[in-house]
C-alpha cells in the first residue's frame, strides 16, 4: 500500500509528538485481519458489553467512589479477546472485558497513517474519531478538560496521552489543585478552571494524597467525567462469571476450586489490569488466598500465526477492541493488537523480544488479496 501525502505528514507529527520510551514497542505495520471478521468480532465485543450493563451484572465496587457517581451505565469498555484456531480458521476468546478506556487516539492515529480510508463496522475513521472526540469532550475546549492519571510521564500509555493533546489537557493527579470554589490547573493558556475530567487513573494504585485529592475532585458538582473511575470496580472479573457468550472459556467463581484440575485453569484477581494478577496453573493455596470476586478460567491456547521478518517463530495476537457509549447503545471506535511469541503480556512488557510489539489492527477485502 503506498503512503499517501496525509500519511507522511501524519508519520513526521507522530514522531515528534512521541518522544517516550513505549513509543519503541511500536509494529512498524498493522496487524491486518479480514475484514468481514474484523467486523463480526467487533460486534461481539458489543454484545458483550451489552449483556454486562443490561443485566446489571455488576459487582459492589468501593463505596467511596461509589457515592460520587451520577450514570448507571459505563461510558466505555475496552474488550479483550486471544485469537485462537478453531477448525483451521481463526476465532476469538474473550480474555477480560473492563470498564475503561485504552488508547483511542493513538489507535485513530495510527489508522491515519497505515490507511486513512480503513473502515471498523462500516464505519471511517474520520466518523469514529469524531465520535470519540465529541463524547470526551463535550464540546469544551482542551484548557478546560484535563486527561488524569497517576503520573503520565511514567505510563506505558503515555503515547496516548501525547495523541490526546488536541482535545484534552494530560495531567498527573498531583498537578491540580482547589481554589476559590474551583479546580485549577496550568496550562498554554495560563492557569485555566477544569470543567470536564477524562479518567485515567486506577484508584487502588494512587497514593493517600491522591486518593483524597481524587476524591475531592469527583465531588465538585460543576465537574462532569468521562469513564467514572467507580466503572473499574463495579465491572471486575467476576462480573464474567455471570454472563454467557460463545467466545467465554469456562468461568468460575472459586467456591468450588477443589473440584477442578488447577493446571489448566488460569486465576485471574478481580481488578488486575496489563497481565498483572494473572497466575498460570495456580496452587490450591493461591486459589484458598485470592481476594473475593477472584475467578477461575480455563487456559486458551494461543493461535501462532502472524509472521514476523525478525523470526522464523510466528507471533500469537491479542485483540482489543474500544467501545464508547451512546443512545444506540456501544459502538466499537478501535481495535489494537498486541503481538508475542508465547502470550505472555507481563513477560512483553518487562523483556521485549524482536518483533514483538503493539499496533492497531486493521480489515482488508477478501477479493483485493491472492495467495
Amino acid at each position: 500500500m503506498a503512503y499517501s501525502r496525509q500519511a507522511l505528514i501524519n508519520s513526521k507529527r507522530i514522531a515528534k509528538r512521541w518522544p517516550h520510551p513505549s513509543t519503541e514497542i511500536f509494529l512498524h505495520h498493522p496487524i491486518f485481519f479480514a475484514q468481514k471478521k474484523l467486523d463480526a468480532w467487533a460486534k461481539k465485543a458489543c454484545q458483550i458489553a451489552d449483556l454486562l450493563t443490561n443485566n446489571k451484572v455488576y459487582s459492589p465496587g468501593i463505596e467511596a467512589l461509589n457515592k460520587t457517581l451520577k450514570t448507571d451505565t459505563p461510558d466505555c469498555f475496552s474488550v479483550d479477546f486471544a485469537i485462537v484456531e478453531t477448525n483451521g480458521d481463526l476465532d476469538i476468546k474473550l480474555i477480560e472485558a473492563q470498564a475503561f478506556p485504552s488508547a483511542m487516539s493513538l489507535m485513530l492515529d495510527l489508522e491515519d497513517l497505515y490507511a486513512p480510508d480503513s473502515t471498523l463496522c462500516q464505519t471511517s475513521t474520520h466518523t469514529r474519531r469524531k465520535l470519540v472526540e465529541d463524547t470526551i469532550t463535550h464540546g469544551l475546549p482542551a484548557h478546560h478538560l484535563v486527561m488524569l492519571d497517576q503520573n503520565i510521564i511514567r505510563q506505558g500509555t503515555a503515547d496516548d496521552f501525547m495523541s490526546s493533546l488536541h482535545i484534552a489537557s494530560p495531567r498527573s493527579i498531583l498537578d491540580i489543585y482547589p481554589y476559590k470554589r474551583k479546580w485549577m490547573h496550568w496550562c498554554d493558556n495560563g492557569v485555566q478552571s477544569i470543567k470536564r475530567c477524562y479518567h485515567r487513573s486506577i484508584f487502588h494504585t494512587l497514593n493517600d494524597d491522591e486518593q483524597t485529592l481524587l476524591l475531592n475532585l469527583l465531588k465538585h458538582k460543576n465537574i462532569s467525567h468521562f469513564n467514572h473511575p467507580a466503572w473499574y470496580y463495579k465491572v471486575d472479573k467476576a462480573s464474567l462469571s455471570r454472563i454467557s457468550h460463545d467466545t467465554l472459556p469456562k468461568t468460575f467463581a472459586l467456591d468450588n476450586a477443589k473440584e477442578f484440575d488447577l493446571n489448566n485453569m488460569v486465576l485471574k484477581h478481580p481488578n488486575g489490569f496489563g497481565g498483572k494478577e494473572v497466575f498460570l496453573s495456580p496452587s490450591l493455596e493461591e486459589v484458598e488466598q485470592a481476594p473475593k470476586n477472584s475467578i477461575l478460567q480455563e487456559r486458551i491456547e494461543y493461535a501462532a500465526f502472524h509472521p514476523t521478518l525478525k523470526s522464523d517463530n510466528k507471533l500469537r495476537v491479542e485483540l482489543r477492541f474500544m467501545l464508547l457509549w451512546n443512545e444506540q447503545g456501544y459502538t466499537p471506535v478501535t481495535s489494537l493488537a498486541r503481538a508475542t511469541y508465547d502470550g505472555n503480556l507481563m513477560r512483553h512488557k518487562q523483556k521485549q523480544y524482536p518483533g514483538e510489539g503493539y499496533t492497531c489492527a486493521m480489515g482488508y477485502r477478501e477479493d483485493e488479496c491472492s495467495e
